[in-house]
């Protein structure tokens, strides 16, 4: 059974969603006290996983268009 499609919108707000929640568990926080803080180290972890998977989504989209944006030449000369 293939698992069920969702529309990409739904990635869209997950995405926002971690971001939003990484900005959250940060506040107040400098790296020092970041770094003994377990717990949020382990949230802000779980939800750049949860960005990387959403963008996979949406990697072919870009990949195939990718080629029209005219900065990719630039980037590819090194400009």
């Amino acid at each position: 059974m293939s698992p069920v499609k969702r529309d990409y919108i739904l990635y869209l707000e997950d995405m926002l969603q971690a971001i939003d929640r990484i900005e959250e568990y940060l506040t107040g926080l400098d790296f020092s006290k970041f770094k003994q803080t377990y717990i949020v180290v382990d949230a802000i972890i779980r939800n750049f996983e949860i960005l990387r998977e959403a963008a996979k989504i949406f990697q072919p989209i870009f990949s195939k268009n990718i080629r029209k944006f005219p900065g990719v030449k630039c980037m590819r000369l090194g400009i």
